[in-house]
């Protein structure tokens, strides 16, 4: 089975790697490269001062002001001006600083922060950088970091599928190969942003748990979680059935040990707990919470093909991908 897998997911992968390119995960893939990254640094470190306070940043005030869009906000501030706030931005405004520039800089800004709020949130009560604006661009650069490891974790997700596809179909055996596989081939990349952290974490003398542990997780908590998803329907069958919870028992195991290293700062709910909410609620109630997938098969046969026939079809879909643009 993984034998023949292997060849499928990385024909998928092809395809959804082209899919990707044109994909932004986050607003900081804006300022990747170094000298977009040093304009945005510049422009934190002249304006920040008094323009990033954590009042400035409440929640209700970044979806105003992109709501209503950056420019006319700035028209705004420069019609009515607050006195002691925002005078070095607006001074500058259109002389030292063209007005397109800073529309640019501050969308990014807020745009980014609006997007990781937890993280902002974990920044703001653990980070003494967090009372000066014009350090902001620390938290924005772990974030960064963060957004790179998601992009490597998003262009991977055929792969984390394939597992998750042979856990629902109790095919465990295979998804623990799988799983190994998976961790050999992204463990040099897994260090990589560990080690990137390490860096940061000592040239800005900033550590966020909620950054720390997402990268910890080293692309295969996934995995587990997806094990520990696959255990909620029988667990659940079971007890319904008034038989011995064997596989409530299982259930419990996996979580122990995947609860077994706290993560996050404890500001929000983590998203493996709303996660595994959500697959209680598909088990409960698997009429109203099917997936489309689970649609699309009652819709359509199931046709069988032998091994030769199947690895046919794979080679002709691998060339045609190929000869794709």
């Amino acid at each position: 089975m993984i034998e023949n897998l292997e060849p499928l997911t990385e024909t998928l992968l092809r395809r959804w790697l082209r899919h990707s390119r044109a994909l932004r995960l986050t607003v900081l893939e804006r300022v990747s490269d170094r000298d977009a990254w040093r304009s945005l640094v510049k422009f934190i470190e002249t304006y920040g001062g008094d323009l990033f306070t954590q009042a400035f940043f409440h929640i209700g005030n970044l979806r105003a002001i992109l709501h209503e869009g950056v420019g006319t906000w700035l028209e705004q501030l420069a019609e009515q001006p607050d006195p002691g706030h925002f005078e070095t931005l607006l001074n500058d405004l259109d002389r030292k600083l063209p007005r397109k520039e800073a529309i640019s800089h501050l969308e990014v800004i807020l745009e980014s922060v609006l997007e990781n709020f937890a993280e902002y949130k974990d920044y703001n009560n653990i980070a003494v950088q967090s009372d000066r604006g014009e350090l902001l661009y620390t938290l924005l650069d772990l974030l960064r970091l963060k957004g790179r490891y998601d992009r490597v974790a998003w262009n991977l997700k055929p792969v984390f599928l394939a597992h998750e596809i042979l856990m629902r179909h109790d095919r465990h055996g295979a998804a623990e190969l799988w799983s190994e596989g998976f961790a050999q081939k992204t463990a040099e990349a897994a260090d990589w942003h560990m080690n990137r952290l390490a860096e940061l974490t000592r040239e800005y003398g900033l550590q966020l748990p909620t950054i720390a542990d997402h990268l910890a997780e080293g692309f295969v908590r996934g995995l587990a979680l997806d094990r520990i998803r696959a255990l909620v329907p029988p667990a659940i069958a079971e007890r319904r059935q008034g038989a011995a919870s064997a596989g409530f028992a299982a259930l419990e195991q996996e979580l122990a040990d995947f609860t077994e290293t706290p993560t996050g700062a404890g500001l929000d709910i983590p998203r493996w707990l709303v996660v595994l909410e959500h697959e209680v609620e598909r088990a409960l109630e698997p009429d109203l919470t099917a997936p489309a997938e689970q649609e699309l098969l009652r819709a359509l046969p199931t046709i069988l093909l032998s091994r030769d026939a199947l690895r046919e079809q794979l080679q002709q879909w691998h060339t045609e991908v190929d000869a794709q643009p």
